[in-house]
């Protein structure tokens, strides 16, 4: 081995060192004020649905679980999810020091620095996962892990079309983040290669991939609340408590809300609650529509109204989206730039569609701030998604990073600092 590999391989475990302790001293020391992580109640109860309460989304956390912990004990979780979260960032400090060692000038170098730095603070990044640890969202950035690990390996590329499933039994909104992330980075690969072979074969695993993504989204919109194994919210509920460590008096109200989610319900929790939109069975317009339309109308119109009416009784929840918003403006005019900038450069029209629909995606902030009111946790899946696809476009092609170098070059130092402080020192609360 040559004096340049072992100078490679010497700096990479530098970085490595630094992405890792910086990601592990910023999440214990800032956001979570020295303490060590740990597990909530409602992350709690995540790992007490399983399969046996019923096949349904939002369970599969506690089905994995299962296979490692026969009690559900807070000190199986939170040992069970600290040392999952701790396997998230040597992956993400191993990819950002592979990536970073790509490059040789000195001006990439402390431009890549001072992306990495956005992506590894900042209210909505991995500072999300560390506040309530065991939230389902982080199964996400596992299966994201697990697909960059696997997608091009000839045997292990096959599992992309299971990994599709577990996103979408974490929660439906991978469908506007993840999942779609997952199928570009594929078609990029397809973009640039020229192996027929190859290419097929990606082609056929999508195609397996979006029949799975179509059919168990279309499968848990018309059956999932009849999955149910216990059909009452205290039937559910009573389960829960068999199953879990804590007695009646425990708060564990997540899953039953989530799953007999009606105006009626609604109110057991928030008593002063009134819904703007009707049923979907009080419009004469959705009278005609098969089951599965109408089952999609009922489930947006319920958040529709729960998100409308939260974003004027929870006022620091409002007060967050416009602080976020501004705070991460300046972030998304960038990314808009640089996706424009990609589309007008693509050789192809392949690569110009992928580029595309990845300026699109800069806008999926807005249907999630719409069906929900986690603010920061919807901008932290926005934002993720753009850094996972960017990172990984600058890691095949060096020439990706000249853009941001330009860019970060040409920006006032003060400014840049500045601007930087306020966005890793700002937190919010992530779940509402």
């Amino acid at each position: 081995m040559g004096k340049l590999s072992l100078k490679k391989i010497s700096n990479e475990k530098k970085y490595f060192m630094f992405f890792f302790l910086f990601l592990m001293l910023y999440n214990f020391i800032y956001t979570n004020k020295c303490h060590f992580f740990t597990v909530g109640d409602i992350p709690y109860t995540a790992h007490i649905m399983d399969f046996s309460f019923g096949f349904c989304t939002k369970f599969l956390v506690g089905e994995v679980f299962g296979l490692f912990f026969k009690k559900v004990t807070m000190t199986n979780v939170t040992v069970f999810e600290t040392v999952l979260l701790l396997l998230v960032f040597v992956f993400v400090s191993f990819c950002l020091s592979k990536i970073i060692s790509l490059y040789d000038n000195k001006e990439d170098k402390r431009a890549f620095f001072i992306l990495a730095l956005f992506f590894l603070s900042g209210p909505c990044t991995f500072a999300m996962f560390t506040d309530e640890l065991g939230m389902y969202d982080v199964y996400w950035i596992y299966i994201c892990a697990l697909f960059f690990l696997c997608f091009k390996n000839k045997v292990l590329r096959f599992v992309i079309p299971i990994l599709f499933f577990g996103a979408i039994m974490l929660h439906f909104t991978s469908l506007l983040c993840y999942i779609p992330l997952m199928f570009l980075v594929v078609l990029y690969e397809v973009a640039q290669s020229d192996n027929k072979l190859s290419n097929r074969l990606y082609i056929i695993i999508l195609f397996i991939s979006a029949l799975v993504v179509v059919g168990i989204t279309l499968y848990m919109f018309i059956n999932e609340r009849d999955n149910l194994v216990y059909k009452t919210m205290k039937e559910f509920n009573e389960a829960a408590y068999k199953k879990s460590q804590f007695g009646k008096d425990t708060e564990m109200t997540y899953y039953d809300m989530s799953f007999f989610d009606t105006s009626d319900t609604f109110k057991v929790y928030i008593k002063q609650y009134k819904p703007i939109f009707k049923n979907v069975n009080d419009y004469a317009v959705f009278k005609g529509l098969p089951k599965i339309a109408k089952s999609v109308i009922d489930y947006l119109i319920s958040r529709l109204n729960q998100t409308g009416f939260l974003y004027f009784v929870i006022r620091t929840a409002f007060v967050n989206a416009v602080y976020i918003f501004i705070l991460f403006t300046p972030i998304y005019i960038l990314l808009f730039k640089f996706w424009v900038f990609k589309i007008k450069g693509a050789e192809t029209k392949l690569l110009k569609l992928i580029y595309l629909a990845m300026l699109l995606l800069l806008f999926n902030i807005i249907p999630f701030l719409t069906f929900a009111i986690d603010i920061t946790r919807m901008y932290t899946h926005s934002f993720l998604t753009q850094c996972f696809m960017i990172a990984y476009l600058m890691y095949r092609d060096k020439s990706n990073l000249e853009y941001f170098t330009n860019k970060i070059s040409g920006c006032n130092k003060g400014f840049l600092f500045t601007y930087y402080a306020i966005y890793a020192l700002s937190y919010f609360y992530p779940y509402y």
